[in-house]
């Protein structure tokens, strides 16, 4: 709570009759209480009131992503103005029981999570006169009644867009640059950013590039030129690159194809490791070697605590791709590129825990010179537990704080049957069942190729992993938890308090397995509010 009085943040110890006489007699600090809480990356309000008297005030303070929502208003029906309010903080990541307002239940439908998903929607409405329909009545909605306007992609509805016979036309000259502006404004449209940040030498993986947009960028590129470009180019690919392996290849093959041809790479070729900056400690003073298990696109000076980030099997760095800018500057986020994957595709996966936390420990060492803390979302979970362990081993710093995402405390059993040694049929069948991996990746052999020995080494670590009981840890944990998550239960997440010597806390989001893509606002936020305390003591 924020006191009136003072502009800062009250405890309660001293809200005494002495505060209460000087809300009454000294000016409101309400300003500088507003001020307080944007600079602790508060940015969403809701006045409980009758009317949002205090709206326009807090809204002088709040940047363009801010908004303030009322809890009623004057001639308004109650619930026209709380059904408004919660779908604002529903869109702003907070999770909202719709059961409980909707308990008879009813038809949910999932809004599209990627830019070239989104399609225009409309209402069917029957048409009625004056009498019947009053000016302000409100209409009833369901499933039913909505319908799509997606037509199947044309490549003529892009005014940007290229065919393969454009290209053959084109003077041979013109077609470099021809390709170059078409692979920028399609990736523009694919990743939802303006063309200009989209640079020449920028790899995909720098870009952010998850495997769904690599999907669809994939099938686009197969449809407009009816070439298919080689999934291993994937993470290094850069739009010269991309320029250069469309003309050395479809220029010497028949201006009409009836299936998309396979562009093959002219020679072995390793993916190009990423540029990094350069890491320095909190004084600027000391520079780091980069390497490539530290996925990071900027060094952070204003930084006070590292966060490293481990992530899920099967899944790359680039999932934290968007940490650094929803969490605050003086968090720098390390994201973890374990070997096998994105730009490391051509590594051999660790299949084992124990060697995995050995080799990575010594590498973060130097990384270690300020605070720092670890996430670990499912199989990453356990093993920032076991790295910890292995730093502790060797002597290095206490991490600030331990984050366990869907993921079983190490100590107990896992009774689920291993599956990272069965057939090919047979995997894939577990993998859909896990509805870890989209059936659009499921069902691109092409690409399974590539990410099928990287589940299965994954899986293996999680799935042979045995518990030696140590120490407890010296630092704090904190669980996260899917209350939807048919692989891990709360149970088996408030298990974590056994294995710390500090405070231990839990939070549960209305999801399944996977809500850190779902609830990762909210998520973000508990990460931020534990880690506040650390950010303060070092300001």
């Amino acid at each position: 709570m924020l006191s009136t009085v003072t502009g800062q943040i009250a405890q309660g110890a001293e809200l005494g009759a002495q505060h209460w006489a000087s809300n009454i007699r000294e000016p409101v600090q309400f300003a500088a209480a507003i001020e307080q809480l944007v600079k602790d990356k508060h940015t969403l309000f809701l006045e409980i009131s009758p009317h949002p008297v205090l709206a326009g005030y807090i809204s002088q303070g709040l940047g363009s992503e801010g908004a303030v929502l009322p809890s009623l208003r004057r001639q308004t029906e109650e619930r026209v103005t709380m059904l408004s309010s919660l779908g604002a903080l529903y869109t702003h990541g907070y999770p909202v029981d719709w059961h409980k307002l909707y308990p008879a239940g009813g038809k949910c439908i999932d809004l599209p999570t990627y830019p070239w998903q989104r399609s225009r929607y409309w209402v069917e409405v029957a048409q009625t006169s004056p009498s019947e329909n009053p000016v302000g009545a409100a209409e009833t909605l369901n499933a039913d009644t909505l319908n799509t306007a997606s037509q199947p992609d044309a490549i003529a509805e892009e005014p940007w867009a290229l065919s393969r016979q454009d290209l053959l036309d084109a003077e041979p000259g013109d077609r470099p640059q021809q390709l170059e502006t078409y692979y920028q404004s399609l990736l523009a449209k694919v990743m939802g950013m303006p063309s200009s940040q989209i640079q020449d030498q920028k790899t995909l993986l720098s870009l952010g590039l998850d495997s769904l947009m690599a999907v669809e960028l994939h099938r686009r590129i197969e449809q407009h030129l009816g070439v298919s470009i080689p999934w291993e180019e994937f993470p290094g690919l850069t739009t010269s690159r991309f320029a250069t392996l469309v003309l050395d290849h479809l220029t010497a093959l028949p201006s009409a194809s009836p299936q998309p041809t396979r562009v093959e790479s002219p020679q072995p070729r390793s993916v190009p490791v990423r540029s990094k900056p350069e890491p320095i400690d909190a004084k600027g003073t000391k520079s780091l070697p980069s390497n490539p298990w530290i996925f990071s696109s900027t060094s952070n000076s204003q930084a006070t605590i590292r966060l490293f980030c481990l992530p899920y099997a099967g899944a790359g760095a680039s999932i934290f791709r968007t940490w650094t800018e929803e969490l605050p500057p003086e968090i720098e986020v390390c994201p973890i590129q374990l070997p096998g994957r994105e730009d490391r595709l051509g590594e051999t996966p660790f299949t084992r825990i124990a060697p995995l936390v050995k080799t990575l420990a010594p590498i973060l060492e130097p990384y270690l010179d300020i605070s720092f803390a670890f996430f670990g979302h499912s199989m990453g979970a356990l093993v920032g537990f076991e790295l910890i362990r292995e730093l502790r081993r060797q002597g290095c710093p206490t991490p600030t704080r331990l984050f366990v995402s869907a993921s079983r405390a190490p100590q107990m059993t896992d009774l689920t049957l291993p599956i990272h040694h069965l057939p090919e049929p047979k995997f894939l069948e577990a993998l859909k069942r896990f509805q870890g991996t989209p059936d659009t990746i499921l069902q691109n052999a092409d690409l399974m190729k590539l990410l099928l020995p990287i589940l299965r080494g994954d899986l293996a670590i999680a799935e042979n992993y045995i518990y030696s009981a140590e120490e407890r840890l010296h630092c704090p944990i904190t669980a996260f938890g899917g209350e939807r998550d048919l692989m891990v239960s709360p149970e088996d997440m408030a298990g974590w308090q056994d294995q710390t010597q500090q405070s231990f806390n839990l939070h549960l989001y209305p999801s399944d397995h996977f809500f850190l893509h779902r609830d990762r606002t909210a998520l973000l936020q508990a990460i931020a509010k534990e880690l506040t305390p650390v950010l303060s003591l070092k300001s």
